[in-house]
């Protein structure tokens, strides 16, 4: 949080600048971005409903864009719906499709879980190596962030825990693989991986900020991997994407498979971490 004084200047009592921490990471209401006397007019970024304090951490300019994706989201499942904006933020079922929009996209809600069915979770799920607080079934929990203790969600919205997958240090070829006792079809493939959300991340100019931030690919993303499948009673394995230089969060495949019974992950490099994570495996 960043607060100073409402009168600015004026205020030559006062400390120009206080910057608590927030105890828990929140979220922002929809209701704050909507007009309370205009119709079809929602707000995204500083011109939100905020008290002065709520104001001087909703304003940071990553939280701004992100309440535009929000909204965006909002609008889109709003019109879709042939609702009004009005019957839209009253409708729980609408807000809630919204919300899960979101979190198909690699947005995070505190307390909210994706409700997909994931094929992902009938699977028999085996791995080359893994460490004791990162097994290999942890991809299938549903959480997509460790997210808990000092500075994470309020405890009822959260589960402790890893919430992902990691090979021992040792292990020079990292996979990870699905197999399934019947023959199933896969039309989107999606990973979620580890981007170090415990480390600093921020737009400032201060050098003391800088010297905590990895500018560039953050080291616990994996940069190169394989993934494969193989169709019932087949031996050999199908590559369905090669992917190289790396350094996004969410990737999402895209395909048309049928007769699958395995799904598998060689993870290539990471950019910079001595082991592999995967946070989450959904298949579709």
């Amino acid at each position: 949080m960043d607060t100073h004084p409402p009168l600015g200047i004026y205020e030559k009592d006062s400390d120009p600048c206080i910057q608590p921490y927030s105890p828990y990471i929140y979220g922002i209401p929809l209701r704050s971005l909507i007009s309370v006397n205009i119709d079809n007019l929602m707000f995204a970024g500083r011109n939100i409903s905020a008290t002065h304090i709520a104001f001087s951490s909703t304003r940071v300019m990553a939280t701004c864009s992100l309440m535009g994706e929000g909204l965006g989201k909002f609008a889109a499942t709003t019109i879709s719906s042939n609702m009004s904006l009005q019957q839209a933020w009253r409708d729980p079922a609408i807000v809630r499709k919204a919300q899960q929009q979101l979190l198909r996209q690699g947005a995070y809600l505190p307390g909210r879980l994706l409700e997909d069915y994931n094929l992902a979770e009938e699977a028999s799920i085996t791995a080359s190596s893994e460490q004791n607080m990162g097994q290999a079934l942890l991809t299938v929990d549903q959480h997509t962030r460790t997210i808990h203790g000092k500075g994470g969600v309020r405890p009822e919205l959260t589960e402790p825990g890893m919430h992902r997958w990691m090979s021992e240090p040792g292990d020079s070829s990292p996979w990870l693989e699905l197999s399934w006792k019947q023959p199933i079809t896969l039309q989107r493939i999606t990973l979620i991986l580890d981007s170090g959300l415990h480390r600093p991340l921020m737009l400032t100019h201060e050098d003391r900020s800088h010297r905590k931030v990895i500018w560039g690919p953050q080291p616990e993303v994996l940069k190169s991997f394989i993934l494969s499948v193989k169709r019932d009673e087949q031996p050999n394995w199908t590559s369905v994407a090669n992917v190289q230089d790396n350094y996004s969060r969410q990737l999402v495949f895209k395909v048309q498979l049928e007769q699958i019974s395995k799904l598998r992950l060689d993870v290539i490099e990471t950019n910079g971490l001595d082991h592999a994570r995967v946070v989450q495996i959904r298949c579709m």
